[in-house]
């Protein structure tokens, strides 16, 4: 965070763990749990509120429309 400068608000965590989800929530961003890999076995222990998706493309998508131009 300090050295790129990045700001943990408004950044954003892709996964297919609940321990992905569990760092995005540490750090303060946002996650995006994908159905992929091991996302399918582990989808009961991620948090209701977890934006989930089956794919990455939109997980893409779903960031890309929250995020607006500086």
């Amino acid at each position: 965070m300090r050295e790129l400068g990045a700001d943990l608000h408004t950044s954003w965590v892709i996964g297919d763990k609940p321990s992905d989800m569990q760092l995005a929530q540490n750090a303060g961003c946002r996650g995006v749990y994908v159905l992929t890999g091991q996302g399918v076995a582990g989808r009961d222990a991620v948090a209701p509120a977890v934006y989930v998706t089956a794919e990455l493309t939109a997980a893409a998508t779903r960031i890309a429309s929250q995020v607006g131009p500086k």
